[in-house]
């Protein structure tokens, strides 16, 4: 994988997790969370994008705990 991906999932990532405040946060990390798991479920996957994807979801679920929720 190169180290600025073009993927769709990866662009949903990106704006999720540099929302510039928590309305913005609270639309993209939910949005980029189900991109995510839309290419979880294409069977043509790489290991290493899988393995992104997993981070990928972790770091948005944090986000959703630790920042949205207590917000």
């Amino acid at each position: 994988m190169s180290a600025c991906p073009t993927f769709p999932w990866y662009q949903s990532y990106r704006r999720a997790v540099l929302a510039e405040d928590l309305i913005s946060a609270s639309r993209y990390v939910p949005a980029a969370l189900s991109a995510i798991q839309q290419r979880l479920c294409e069977p043509e996957l790489e290991p290493s994008e899988r393995e992104a994807l997993v981070t990928a979801a972790r770091f948005l679920h944090l986000i959703e705990v630790v920042e949205l929720r207590a917000a």
